[in-house]
């Protein structure tokens, strides 16, 4: 009989799926200071680098608005202070992948999941360019999310998942019929260490606030740290992350599902 460490072994490699339900994946890294020559402007050299892996440009302003609140003999005074910079947004021509850099942080967003190598050195071709352009660079927060938005529409009962997800994960609900039902939804936060891990799941309801009728239930795995981290730090780090979301949502579906992906 095949023990669980062999089963995690075996199930840690996302992609052995040839059809899986992994709708988003994002890989996100914050600096510990803002790299203010990215706030107007980004270097020829970083913007012909970052054009070449994603060939389409959509650059925003992002505004930041803080309110400071003086006192004094006369009383309290409020002032506003609107901070502008901006966000350096570059695409795949597909648009299934996307690339934004500020001075504060830069997050890949996949929307055409192939592997969590391939997530990995999209992310570390613009941390390597970074580096090269900003030395002193430090990081200070990491973080990996998989969002898996799993649909059956052979079914009819847009309720039942007793089939594809474990048990524990599913809410009864005996106050109502389950055609009433409009919405559940679930939230878990953990701890391993020093990664701490948001798990969100359940039925989601896209037709919200109607009835459910679609068969769609959510994973939602993201997994982050804070610190201070160097450059090997966050290559460790993202792969435990991986590792860890990996083993959470293989506990979490059943052999049923299993075959729909395969």
């Amino acid at each position: 009989m095949e023990t669980i460490s062999n089963l995690l072994r075996e199930c840690l490699n996302l992609p052995r799926y040839s059809k899986p339900y992994l709708k988003q994946a994002l890989a996100r890294v914050d600096f510990i200071a803002p790299i203010h020559e990215l706030r107007n402007s980004l270097p020829n050299e970083l913007n012909r680098d970052f054009i070449e892996k994603f060939p389409i440009s959509d650059h925003k302003e992002i505004r930041e608005s803080e309110v400071i609140i003086t006192s004094d003999s006369s009383g309290d005074t409020a002032q506003t202070r609107e901070d502008r910079s901006m966000n350096w947004c570059f695409r795949k021509k597909d648009r299934s992948h996307n690339l934004n850099v500020n001075m504060k942080f830069l997050y890949i967003e996949c929307l055409k999941y192939h592997s969590f190598e391939a997530l990995s050195d999209e992310l570390f071709l613009v941390i390597d360019k970074l580096v090269g352009s900003f030395p002193d660079l430090q990081f200070g927060r990491l973080g990996l999310r998989y969002i898996n938005s799993i649909e059956i529409d052979d079914e009819p009962n847009p309720t039942e998942w007793s089939a594809y997800i474990k048990n524990s994960l599913l809410t009864k609900i005996d106050i109502v019929t389950p055609d009433q039902i409009t919405r559940i939804f679930n939230i878990f936060e953990f701890m391993y260490d020093d990664m701490n891990l948001r798990f969100q799941y359940g039925m989601h309801n896209p037709d919200f606030p109607a009835a459910i009728l679609k068969k769609v239930f959510i994973l939602d795995y993201d997994a982050y740290s804070k610190g201070v981290f160097t450059y090997a730090d966050v290559k460790t780090k993202l792969k435990l992350f991986h590792e860890k979301i990996s083993e959470l949502f293989e506990f979490s579906i059943e052999d049923a599902l299993r075959d729909r992906m395969r």
